[in-house]
Parts: structure tokens; C-alpha cells; sequence
């Protein structure tokens, strides 16, 4: 549970993933004023790599100008489990995550799920596709306040790429 603070600054050597944070798996809740800000992975998960088995709980906080490797995914986060948001920022004006595959977020999990009900996925950039989120497998439910917007994909899906299924309600 991170609840304030800040994890800057930090790179991984030629094949890590995860520079900020990595977790393999168990729950990983950030909340309150928590900065994930100016990592650089060399591969994948420049702010946050999840494995399989993680869960990743976004409940306030800020997740800005990480970077994914030249062929990498999920600038801000890269997922292979389940996301849940409910308020806070990945990216953010002049202050965007970037990744080739999903700038904001790269969601790689069959059978997962991310479910956004508020908080803003702004300003990131997809150097290939996906400048928000960048579906390879799972569904993502959107709902409420949940806010995708500005984000720019190279070569499509500047909001989001999706692979497998999308549900939005309300909002």
C-alpha cells in the first residue's frame, strides 16, 4: 500500500520491466498524493510492470512522464493481471507516459479485467498504437467519471485499442 511519496528517477538494465515498481504478483494499492514520475524501463512498465498474479489498485495519486523502451509496452503500466481505478492520473498535460504499444496502460491478461470508474488517462502517446490503453487481452469496463482523453496513437487508437471486449456505462 503506497499512500504518499514518490518513486522517481529509476531505470532497468537492457531486459528488466518495472522500473518504478515491479510486482509478480500479490496487490499493489497507490493512493493519496503518490508520484510514479520519470521512470525508464528498458523493456516494458516504465512506471509499473504487474505480473500475472498482481493486482494493481489505483485509488488516488499520479502516474507521469515514464517511458517504456523503444519496443516497448505500458509506459505508465504494464498489466498482465487485474486493474482496478478509481480516481488519480496517468500522464497528464506536458507530462504524458510513452510506450509503443499502450502509452498509458498496456493490459496484457486473458482473462483479466480493468475496471475504471474515475480518474483521467490523459496525454499519453503510443509510439505504435493505443496513446491511453493498449488492449492485448482481458475486458475493461468503463464507467462513471472515467476519463480518456487527449492521448495519441501513432498508428491508431490514440484514446484506446481494443482486442478483446470493451463495456462502458454511464459516464
Amino acid at each position: 500500500f503506497i499512500m504518499g511519496g514518490t518513486v522517481a528517477y529509476n531505470k532497468t538494465s537492457e531486459k528488466g520491466q518495472g522500473a518504478g515498481i515491479f510486482i509478480k504478483n500479490g496487490t499493489l494499492e497507490i493512493s493519496g498524493s503518490t508520484s510514479i514520475n520519470n521512470n525508464w524501463a528498458a523493456v516494458h512498465g516504465g512506471g509499473i510492470a504487474g505480473g500475472a498474479d498482481a493486482v494493481i489498485i489505483i485509488n488516488g495519486g499520479s502516474i507521469f512522464s515514464n517511458m517504456a523502451g523503444q519496443n516497448g509496452q505500458g509506459g505508465g503500466i504494464l498489466a498482465g493481471g487485474n486493474v482496478n481505478m478509481t480516481a488519480g492520473t496517468i500522464g497528464g498535460k506536458g507530462q504524458g507516459n510513452t510506450a509503443l504499444l499502450g502509452g498509458g496502460i498496456n493490459l496484457l491478461g486473458a482473462d483479466k479485467t480493468f475496471n475504471m470508474s474515475g480518474g483521467d488517462i490523459t496525454y499519453n502517446t503510443g509510439t505504435g498504437s493505443g496513446g491511453g490503453i493498449y488492449q492485448t487481452a482481458g475486458t475493461i469496463n468503463l464507467s462513471d467519471t472515467a476519463n480518456i482523453s487527449h492521448n495519441s496513437g501513432a498508428n491508431g487508437g490514440g484514446g484506446l485499442i481494443i482486442r478483446d471486449k470493451l463495456n462502458v456505462f454511464g459516464g
